[in-house]
């Protein structure tokens, strides 16, 4: 919640003078730290926090909360995240509540901007708008969390919010992770040995809610690696990373075709790019 000292203030004022609001709209940047003020609302109320899987709203989840609110005896506030794609029949279910909310419980929706959210909703709510962050103090954050950026205006074009910044530290981690993953499969390709050593297909997530390395992420580092191989190799085994790049390359775009199984495609590439290690060595 750095950068937001004003909000977190005027939220605290309120809840210690009982004069929250029940519909609360609190709108800003991703990574701005809407969600975090939420959590800290609730627990300043001492309240349960309830939000929806995967931060998505949907109708159900908001029939869910509604007929929840009115059995809750304890204080609690309901998260409705990223209303900016508000389902207009969630929308029209939750305006229901808003005639008669319970007075035990409290809605705060986030989003970018108030004009996604339908007007019904909208003026019932009370609107709070996150402040926005000067380059220092994002240089200042960057340095704390440990990611060495040049002190220049232009890098916070795309990443100008605490949270935007999280998220490209872990993808820069991610990312350094996956890329040494990589060449350890790329130089153990030929021995079955060296690839039940890394695990290669127990690495790589081969359903969305899977842990591991995502597929199509993985061959396109596999690709990226194999061709600065290539560029940097003078020998024979130059068009053997070009040939590795060409494939993996055909192997992405049948990825894109829905219904394939992506295990099996991985299982044929994997056996491709060993029969070209093969013929290389």
């Amino acid at each position: 919640m750095i950068g937001q000292e004003k909000l977190i203030k005027q939220f605290d004022d309120m809840i210690e003078n009982n004069t929250l609001p029940r519909f609360i709209a609190i709108f800003g940047k991703s990574g701005s730290g809407r969600k975090t003020l939420a959590k800290h609302i609730a627990d300043k109320l001492n309240a349960t926090l309830y939000k929806p899987q995967n931060n998505k709203v949907t109708v159900d989840y908001v029939r869910e909360i509604i007929e929840q609110a009115y059995k809750q005896t304890d204080t609690i506030v309901y998260l409705l995240p990223d209303v900016d794609y508000f389902n207009k029949s969630a929308a029209n279910a939750l305006l229901k509540i808003t005639e008669e909310p319970p007075n035990n419980a409290y809605f705060i929706l986030t989003c970018w901007n108030g004009r996604s959210i339908p007007k019904t909703i909208r003026s019932r709510c009370v609107e709070y708008r996150t402040a926005p962050y000067p380059v220092t103090t994002l240089i200042d954050f960057a340095k704390s969390v440990g990611i060495d950026i040049k002190t220049s205006n232009r890098i916070f074009e795309a990443y100008d919010t605490p949270g935007s910044i999280l998220n490209y530290a872990k993808g820069e981690a991610d990312y350094k992770a996956l890329e040494e993953f990589t060449e350890k499969v790329i130089d153990n390709i030929g021995t079955v040995s060296g690839a039940n050593v890394f695990k290669i297909d127990e690495r790589i997530a081969f359903k969305e809610d899977d842990e591991g390395f995502n597929l199509n992420a993985f061959w396109t580092v596999f690709g990226n690696v194999c061709m600065q191989k290539a560029k940097d190799m003078r020998t024979s085994k130059r068009n053997m990373y070009f040939s590795y790049v060409r494939v993996t390359g055909g192997y992405r775009e049948k990825l894109m075709i829905n219904g394939l199984n992506k295990r099996s495609l991985f299982d044929l590439w994997l056996l491709e790019i060993r029969n070209i290690y093969d013929r290389y060595n």
